[in-house]
């Protein structure tokens, strides 16, 4: 997790994306982001941290000899590789409107409660639920807690 967390901050920086809530379950993770610039597919940046993570990830198990490592191996045009994302590239779409926005965010820190995982959505310490009802010690920080949507353009 620590590992997303720190890509995600990497590809902040080096893309100027805003990444305005995000939510990491134990096999699968929720991100909201947005770029300002038109020509950046955000689609192209989630999937540059998702490799890194993954390179990262497979090299621990790879050094720390773990038998998770065969768990991820896969035949691909006749060589192993690892996958460790599962396959499919997600569900992207563009918000226009403030309160699709809200309901998306609301979904995604929902879903460690829907889970079962915790009661609230803020006790989920991997998420930016407690961000958002004032916590700043968040693994994350977004970059706002206000997210108006004006002509389709998050603000």
């Amino acid at each position: 997790r620590q590992w997303l967390v720190d890509e995600m901050l990497s590809a902040r920086a080096k893309w100027r994306i805003h990444i305005y809530a995000y939510v990491i379950m134990p096999e699968h993770v929720h991100l909201i982001a947005y770029s300002s610039d038109a020509a950046l597919e955000v689609g192209r940046v989630v999937g540059k941290i998702k490799e890194r993570v993954a390179r990262r990830a497979v090299k621990y198990l790879t050094e720390s000899n773990s038998p998770w490592l065969a768990r991820i191996a896969i035949q691909k045009s006749g060589r192993a590789r690892h996958q460790f994302w599962q396959p499919g590239g997600g569900f992207d779409r563009n918000v226009l409107e403030d309160s699709t926005l809200r309901k998306m965010i609301d979904y995604i820190h929902a879903n460690p409660v829907r889970r079962g995982s915790v009661d609230s959505p803020e006790e989920w310490r991997w998420s930016s639920a407690g961000f958002y009802v004032g916590d700043d010690d968040v693994p994350f920080v977004p970059d706002s807690r206000h997210l108006p949507v004006r002509d389709g353009v998050p603000g």
